[in-house]
């Protein structure tokens, strides 16, 4: 394994931007490889009907058939009428079981790490490398191999002197591709770039460049910022100048967001509390996965119950210190849920959907270890303290 030198001469940075390849759909041909020689479509199912929801995402033989992600199942599903697919349900504690596993490969050698979403991530290896872009190849062959070993997947790595770069480059050669982009060739490698392929240029924002003018990279790295700064305002136009340059100065940020959640539509509604508990529990292990993906602690949980005439009831409940328990989180879960129905004096139970929210957050350092083994022995405290009270 590579040790990271203590080195503080950094000249250059050296950014990784990692892309897990269509990852939904690449999570369930691992499962289940016969999968791969069929197109392959992973689904979020509202549940009203057969058909009604959208597309997550999708495997590349599927994606040649112009099925796309966000696009109305019962599209994707015309698109495909006449081949073997396959069309799954997204299966989120699977995907983040994979996702954790994928990520500690960089998160565990990197010098600063940034978590994006499930599949994808940003790294410093600047000190790792001593900013040798010469190393960077060794570095990401050692972490697609790690990753390969531990999960299956493959993955795409781009590097480049920033963080812009860096994402663009990931894109480059996709599937299981690495693209290196050093300082000196940032400049002739982001002229040749679609414009599209600068990250917030979408085909909405494309027309607008187009309608005055501007067709390419090269030509909105040399526009007028003044009339730039008319067509997108001060902030977005110098953007969009210093991205067309390959500028970026944008540094890793540990990611934590305000809160962590979900909410499920029941296929039918549900009106014995026993059956709630199953969903509850599996709720809490989703929440609870992406809580560990993004290595962070909660305080604070809200459990939300929304009836068959859409009236919303809920009931919350801050904890004294934070916390990384999911048996702490289940249990609270459920408390929370029969607290609900008896503050709001719900004699009559017909639940539409339920949701669980997590928030108050905090990374998970060394420091809420700590934390966390002084709060579980002031918890069985307080349990010994009531169990001898009873007595």
């Amino acid at each position: 394994m590579f040790k990271n030198p203590k080195d503080n001469n950094i000249v250059s940075r050296l950014i990784f931007h990692l892309d897990l390849d269509y990852f939904y759909a690449q999570c369930e041909e691992i499962r289940s490889p016969e999968l791969r020689n069929h197109p392959l479509v992973v689904c979020v199912y509202s549940g009203r009907n057969p058909d009604s929801g959208v597309v997550s995402t999708s495997n590349y033989k599927a994606r040649e058939f112009g099925v796309k992600s966000g696009m109305p199942i019962k599209i994707a599903k015309s698109k495909l009428a006449n081949e073997d697919a396959e069309f799954l349900p997204i299966d989120m504690s699977y995907y983040n079981h994979l996702s954790i596993l994928a990520m500690e490969s960089v998160r565990k050698i990197a010098d600063a790490y940034e978590y994006v979403g499930i599949d994808e991530c940003y790294a410093d290896f600047s000190r790792y490398s001593r900013s040798d872009f010469s190393r960077a190849r060794k570095i990401a062959d050692f972490i697609k191999s790690e990753i390969k070993v531990s999960t299956n997947l493959t993955c795409s790595i781009g590097v480049g002197p920033n963080k812009l770069v860096a994402k663009i480059a990931s894109n480059f050669q996709k599937p299981d591709a690495i693209t290196i982009i050093n300082p000196q060739e940032v400049k002739a490698f982001i002229a040749r770039c679609d414009i599209e392929d600068i990250p917030g240029i979408g085909p909405k924002n494309r027309i607008k460049l187009e309608s005055s003018g501007i067709e390419s990279v090269s030509h909105l790295a040399k526009f007028d910022l003044f009339r730039l700064k008319e067509l997108f305002g001060y902030k977005i136009a110098t953007y969009l100048q210093n991205a067309a340059r390959g500028i970026d100065d944008t540094p890793i940020r540990p990611h934590v967001s305000k809160q962590i959640g979900r909410i499920v539509t029941l296929k039918n509604d549900v009106t014995n509390i026993e059956n709630i508990f199953p969903i509850l529990s599996s709720l809490s292990s989703l929440v609870y996965d992406t809580l560990m993906t993004r290595q962070l602690s909660f305080k604070s949980i809200i459990v939300r119950v929304v009836l068959h005439n859409l009236r919303q009831v809920t009931c919350s409940r801050n904890l004294k210190l934070s916390s990384t328990s999911l048996e702490e989180l289940q249990n609270i879960a459920r408390s929370l849920f029969l607290e609900a129905i008896h503050l709001h004096s719900l004699s009559f139970l017909d639940v539409r959907r339920i949701g669980i929210t997590l928030s108050d957050l905090s990374s998970y350092t060394g420091q809420n270890k700590i934390l966390q083994y002084f709060a579980e022995e002031s918890r069985n405290g307080n349990q010994e303290s009531n169990k001898n009270n009873k007595l």
